[in-house]
């Protein structure tokens, strides 16, 4: 049922594992002692459990991976693709970005389509604070003005 020639390992790791256990808690505390005693259990567990052959398997597969990886150009091709895929990806949210923070600039500053910047509005007060006392709207979140003006006296926006 289990694997006899992987408990002498389990076994030899754990009782270095039990060491250090010691030698940590004396030195380090209770804190990293504990963390300690936990990975020095881990590979009697895994013994038991019966988990080293589905390691054994992973670690198989690893590799293959890894030397299919190195030799094959097929492999090298399609790391391209993903690397394209993913700058196309980021390139994309940047211009997106860009054009939004370009709209909300010119929504903030007043200079809306068929409208001068320079306007003056019925009580003769410039165009941007007309503005901006009307781009207030509510956002559903009451009582955050006094957040945005400490954000704002901080230089975060």
């Amino acid at each position: 049922m289990f694997g006899v020639e992987w408990w002498p390992v389990a076994g030899v790791l754990t009782l270095v594992g039990l060491v250090l256990t010691v030698l940590l808690w004396r030195r380090r505390g209770a804190g990293a002692g504990m963390r300690m005693l936990g990975v020095s259990l881990l590979p009697g567990a895994i013994v038991l459990v019966g988990l080293q052959d589905v390691l054994k398997e992973l670690w198989k597969s690893v590799v293959r991976f890894a030397t299919n990886l190195l030799f094959s150009p097929q492999i090298w091709v399609g790391v391209g693709m993903g690397v394209i895929a993913v700058l196309c990806i980021l390139i994309g949210n940047r211009l997106t970005v860009r054009k939004l923070k370009e709209v909300c600039s010119t929504t903030v500053s007043g200079s809306k389509p068929g409208v001068s910047g320079g306007a003056k509005a019925k009580s003769g007060a410039p165009a941007k604070q007309v503005a901006a006392k009307n781009q207030k709207e509510p956002t559903g979140l009451e009582g955050m003005d006094d957040i945005d003006e400490i954000l704002k006296r901080r230089g975060i926006n």
